[in-house]
């Protein structure tokens, strides 16, 4: 991605949250599952979850203290202290969002949409409700004395099973890892993660909420129908044979049915003002975002001779001569 529109929010703690916010339309905020994955800046996925949502959604990613592009010198990983990074990402952004939770994020989008339900328009939830439940698992305990002893096998490790030991899913993974946090942060990061428990605030979600379940990784079945049946809102339960968790377009689709659902959907008055045709509006809002030409054909179902001429149409109509000055026109109007 080029040309990214990075903000930054103060945390009760006074360090500065880094966040991204990508397209036009109704908002949704995607939690970083795990430190180790905190990096909006490297991470391939933001991209690819952003391409699939454009251009009728605006995402918002943000990185945890002590990783990417947040601040580092001081993080609260506690239960209490996550919700807080993430109320602080939701007021900075102004308007009610459909938050996307999985992993480490699913007991913080639990309390937070208990908490501030005026700020939440849904929930798709995955993972655990108590931090003791995933330390438990046979992979946290084969993990975490590794990580004591070896931290760059273990960013290995976490990154093959992550990455369903795909080759180069796998080798993205590790060098995202690598670059979004530190030994001493991640380890302080499962400490908290060990103590977060949401159960008290299952009865409280009236969101409507997507329950997540990721068959064959660390997340159990019981977790889920715990979730469907203690959450007034929640209204079914979504497995891997409706969407492939491993696959950030079938994710993105999956969030626009939801959306589409509750009614979330983009407005005229959300629309960029311009002399350009709907197609080339398109265009431009994946070309913002740093696809190619042939990225952005293969999106819309374009040959790339038609999507050349469509970039050339739009460079011409907002007098711009490069795709940064095309990413920077689409920012500043209102179209990326």
């Amino acid at each position: 991605m080029s040309q990214l529109d990075i903000r930054f929010t103060t945390a009760p703690n006074g360090e500065q949250i880094a966040f991204v916010i990508i397209g036009r339309g109704p908002v949704i905020i995607r939690p970083p599952s795990s430190l180790g994955l905190s990096d909006f800046q490297n991470a391939p996925w933001v991209g690819q979850l952003a391409q699939s949502l454009a251009p009728d959604y605006t995402l918002v990613v943000y990185d945890h203290l002590g990783s990417g592009l947040s601040g580092k010198e001081h993080y609260d990983y506690s239960l209490e202290g996550m919700v807080a990074e993430l109320a602080a990402v939701g007021g900075a952004v102004g308007e009610p969002a459909l938050i996307w939770c999985v992993g480490g994020a699913g007991p913080l989008g639990i309390v937070y949409a208990a908490r501030y339900p005026d700020r939440v328009s849904g929930m798709g939830n995955a993972g655990w409700i108590r931090g003791r439940d995933f330390v438990a698992t046979s992979w946290f305990r084969s993990f975490r004395p590794v990580l004591e002893s070896d931290w760059d096998f273990a960013i290995e490790a976490f990154a093959r099973i992550r990455g369903q030991n795909a080759g180069e899913r796998a080798e993205t993974l590790i060098e995202v890892f690598r670059r979004a946090t530190t030994p001493e942060a991640y380890r302080a990061y499962l400490d908290g993660v060990a103590t977060h428990d949401a159960t008290a605030f299952l009865p409280s979600v009236h969101t409507p909420t997507l329950v997540l379940h990721n068959e064959g990784h660390v997340e159990k079945v019981e977790w889920a129908t715990e979730k469907l049946h203690s959450m007034p809102g929640a209204r079914r339960i979504v497995t891997r044979e409706h969407a492939d968790f491993n696959d950030f377009p079938s994710i993105g689709r999956l969030i626009r049915q939801f959306a589409e659902e509750l009614g979330l959907r983009r407005t005229p008055q959300q629309e960029p003002q311009s002399q350009l045709s709907a197609r080339e509006c398109e265009v431009l809002v994946l070309l913002a975002a740093g696809l190619s030409n042939a990225q952005i054909a293969d999106h819309l179902g374009r040959s790339p001779r038609t999507i050349d001429r469509h970039v050339q149409n739009v460079f011409k109509k907002i007098n711009a001569h490069n795709r940064t000055e095309a990413a920077l026109w689409a920012r500043d109007h209102g179209a990326a």
